[in-house]
């Protein structure tokens, strides 16, 4: 999906219509499989020694995240391709409001998303550990600035529909 997402937004002139500006969904796109990764990390750290280190709450708390934001990206692709499908200006205009309504849920679960994080970082001791979600909490805050960003660009393209 996500490679057809992008082949569209780079290749096609959206029937007569300005071209989405590619580098802030490039970015959110891309953080899917940053966050695959992550799930990944944080699974293999709560399983290296379950129960056994005091750690292992905060390791599935962390994989939970990552699940949660890949599940988010994958939505976002989700509506950017059926957008980009759309030709017609009455229905782009029609499907706009709810692209953007559900965009905005998805910022404010990454917000809580991202706290989250934040308050399982302040109970964990592994280093490693620690490391990896500050770097899963780091690219939180820029996924979140990244889609307010590729947002706009199509906030702006619609304004030259109407």
């Amino acid at each position: 999906m996500k490679s057809l997402l992008l082949a569209t937004m780079l290749l096609l002139p959206l029937n007569g219509y300005a071209q989405v500006k590619q580098e802030s969904w490039q970015s959110v796109l891309l953080m899917n499989d940053k966050f695959e990764n992550y799930k990944n990390d944080f699974r293999q750290f709560s399983q290296a020694s379950p129960n056994s280190r005091p750690d292992a709450q905060a390791d599935m708390a962390f994989m939970v995240v990552a699940d949660q934001t890949v599940s988010h990206v994958r939505c976002v692709e989700t509506l950017v391709a059926i957008y980009l499908k759309v030709s017609t200006k009455q229905d782009r205009l029609a499907i706009w409001p709810l692209i953007t309504d559900r965009v905005t849920e998805i910022t404010k679960e990454l917000d809580h998303q991202l706290e989250m994080t934040n308050a399982s970082l302040a109970t964990i001791q592994n280093p490693d550990v620690i490391t990896e979600a500050m770097r899963m909490r780091d690219d939180l805050r820029q996924l979140t600035t990244d889609l307010d960003g590729a947002m706009r660009e199509i906030e702006a393209q619609e304004a030259t529909l109407q």
